[in-house]
Order: structure tokens, then sequence, then C-alpha cells
């Protein structure tokens, strides 16, 4: 499993599944823009950043991006978020479990 620099690339990139992805595809992953995933993947990639010790010069736009998809969802981007914190947290362990599994390559 490989991942993408954090620097330089929209951090949404990082986790992206299916063709053309670096991660395996998740089962349930719904074709298009959904706006579950993409809050997903993009608060993913922020946590991801954060746990390597990169911060980004372009975290407001991930708040700006994360808001464009709650605001889609008639939500804040806390309450956004919240509905999908525990789906962070399985692509998270997934991510983090699997890279510790195979010696973190």
């Amino acid at each position: 499993m490989l991942l993408e620099p954090c620097e330089g690339k929209p951090s949404s990139t990082v986790l992206r599944g299916g063709r053309g992805g670096n991660i395996p595809s998740l089962p349930d992953l719904r074709s298009g823009q959904d706006w579950k995933q993409e809050i997903v993947a993009e608060l993913s990639a922020a946590a991801l950043c954060a746990i390597v010790g990169k911060t980004s010069r372009t975290l407001g736009n991930s708040y700006q991006y994360i808001s464009r998809y709650a605001e889609e969802a008639n939500l804040t981007p806390v309450q956004a978020c919240l509905k999908v914190i525990k789906d962070v947290e399985g692509v998270l362990n997934l991510i983090l479990n699997g890279a510790t599994q195979k010696g973190g390559n």
C-alpha cells in the first residue's frame, strides 16, 4: 500500500480507492462523489498528515472542501464530521494496521 505525499497534492487524493487509487477498494464505496465518502476521505487524509507530523499549508482548503459537502447534506462541517467519524476510524485502522501487519510497506 502506497500513500502519496501530503505536500503539493490535494489531501483527498491520498485515500482514493478503486481504479487508479492507491488503496484497495472498500466493499461499500459508491460511484461518483458522495458527500459522506468525500468527507471521510478528506478527514482521514488530514488525520494521516497529522499522525506523520505533516502540517499542511492547505488545511483551510480541507475545511472548505468539507464545508461544501456538508452543505450539500444540510449539515454544518462539524455535524458532518461527527456523522462520519466511525468511518474515518475504520479507514485509519485499515491503513495503519494494514501497513503495520505488512512491515510498514
